[in-house]
């Protein structure tokens, strides 16, 4: 019996285009429903399902059934960071129409992914707390000083 992890079924699981979509929206940390997740993935919704399903039996996702609705959500920090470590390394597509452009402005200035504050002003306000002493770099993550707290 192999009790290897199954790297490449994870990664054929997060590299579909309509699941990959879907993970990417979900970083903002919010829940969705299938049919808001369906729009953004472009797939109709018995196919946003099949896909949630897969995400949901991997452990990518988690849902939570709150009156007629089903709400979706990354199923951890964990699962964030890999998303987020995976587009590190994507290629980007070019910015085409204005309203990329302005989204794609936007974005680089300020955003919330999944569980902390990213661009620009995300970056700059981690230097401004590094440098008052409010935070270490410890390793690749930042822990907050007696100062900081």
């Amino acid at each position: 019996m192999n009790t290897e992890p199954d790297i490449a079924r994870l990664a054929a699981l997060v590299t579909e285009p309509a699941r990959a979509a879907i993970l990417r929206h979900l970083l903002d940390g919010r829940s969705w429903t299938a049919t808001e997740l369906a729009k953004i993935a472009g797939v109709g919704p018995p196919a946003a399902s099949a896909h949630l399903k897969k995400l949901l039996a991997c452990e990518l996702i988690r849902v939570s059934p709150t009156g007629r609705h089903r709400y979706f959500r990354l199923a951890s920090t964990k699962v964030a960071k890999l998303i987020e470590q995976l587009q590190s390394f994507a290629p980007s597509y070019p910015v085409v129409t204005p309203g990329e452009r302005r989204a794609s402005l936007a974005l680089r200035a300020c955003r919330l992914c999944y569980d902390h504050l990213a661009g620009r002003l995300g970056v700059e306000i981690t230097e401004t707390m590094v440098h008052r002493s409010w935070l270490i770099e410890d390793e690749s993550w930042f822990r907050v000083t007696d100062l900081g707290a």
